[in-house]
């Protein structure tokens, strides 16, 4: 099974494995080099996870990344990660929640997570009024543009982290986010801001994917992060969405979870809409 990735976050980037104690493999990206080590950690009924070129397969798992360093990740981040991001998101499984997900977005919007823009054409142009698009990474907003030339509405960028948004309180009317908060590093200043400039009535809607109730994926899950995140854009595998939002003061309008299929670590979804407590 293909996996699948949120809009900043490239879940299962493909399959790779290669058998070994320790593995090390040299990638050669024009000068530069990966460099990735991984230790032989026993699977599910007896399987074996081996270090892999930049990744780690098991039979519940498609591609894991692990640590790679020195100056190749900056060469990864900036002219491959990005372009990994834009395919998966494309991933024909992802339609069915973006079409009702962002199907629900009116008003003054803001997306977190825009990402390559793929979620511009689940938009209804007749519902918005201003849209407003957070990204921090270039080479994402590099290859949105064409989206962003062909949308039916006025995309206004927003090139910064979630957790500093440069808009008014009480300001929007609909946050969106989809595949987004498994990344963001400060996730609780970035559901703060979130709550701030929601309009009283306004509502955050999302998908996400995140920490499952079966013990033993989510003990593989809260295992792998540290790995996971370190070549996959700060995705964590094992944050539990509703949880998060709960402690941020939001309260749950309706949520929906369950298994998008395999791998179980990468697909327990979490799809819903949260609003801000009424005042007084």
């Amino acid at each position: 099974m293909t996996s699948i990735t949120p809009s900043s976050c490239p879940m299962g980037l493909g399959r790779n494995s290669r058998s070994s104690r320790h593995c090390r493999k040299v990638q050669h990206l024009g000068r530069e080099r990966a460099r990735c080590s991984a230790p032989e950690m026993e699977g599910n009924k007896g399987h074996k996870l081996s270090g892999g070129a930049i990744g780690l397969q098991h039979n519940d798992m498609s591609f894991i990344p692990i640590e790679c360093g020195g100056s190749a990740m900056g060469f990864y981040s900036r002219h491959i990660l990005p372009h990994l991001i834009n395919l998966t998101m494309g991933a024909g499984m992802l339609k069915k929640y973006r079409q009702r997900t962002v199907a629900k977005a009116r008003g003054s919007v803001l997306e977190l997570g825009f990402g390559s823009g793929v979620n511009l054409p689940y938009y209804n142009p007749e519902l918005i009024e201003k849209y407003y698009a957070v990204e921090p990474d270039g080479g994402l907003l590099k290859l949105a543009q064409k989206r962003i030339n062909k949308a039916p509405f006025k995309v206004e960028v927003l090139q910064m982290g979630a957790e500093q948004i440069i808009l008014p309180d009480d300001s929007i009317d609909t946050v969106l986010s989809t595949w987004t908060l498994c990344t963001i590093p400060d996730i609780e200043a970035a559901l703060a801001q979130a709550r701030r400039v929601l309009k009283p009535g306004g509502q955050l809607i999302f998908v996400e994917h995140g920490l499952a109730p079966e013990t033993r994926v989510a003990s593989w899950q809260q295992r792998l992060t540290p790995y996971w995140k370190r070549c996959a854009g700060g995705c964590h595998l094992d944050r539990q969405t509703d949880v998060l939002l709960l402690n941020a003061g939001f309260v749950l309008q309706d949520l929906a979870t369950g298994y998008l299929g395999r791998p179980k670590t990468m697909t327990f979804m979490y799809e819903g809409a949260a609003k801000p407590p009424a005042v007084g």
